[in-house]
């Protein structure tokens, strides 16, 4: 069973990248791309991920709100690109 992501970030280029890079990985099932805290935290509740990764930096407010509301058995790895 492929680990199921979301990937936040506010740099297009970083988000682009890596969208590539998880499509070519038949290990991971990217379920979505999230420019902002707003979509990030839509796509936990209507996924509900098992890992989620996340530019701490991408408004820092809603960045760590989405940090906070994270279902337990999501693993945060954060990036600060």
């Amino acid at each position: 069973m492929p680990i199921r992501l979301v990937v936040a970030d506010d740099h297009p280029l970083i988000l682009d990248a890596l969208q590539q890079l998880f499509s070519l990985e038949p290990d991971f099932q990217l379920l979505a791309c999230c420019r902002n805290g707003t979509e990030t935290l839509q796509a936990m509740k209507d996924y509900q991920p098992d890992v989620l990764i996340l530019d701490v930096r991408m408004l820092a407010r809603m960045a760590w709100q989405c940090s906070g509301r994270c279902a337990r058995s999501t693993a945060l790895l954060g990036s600060s690109c």
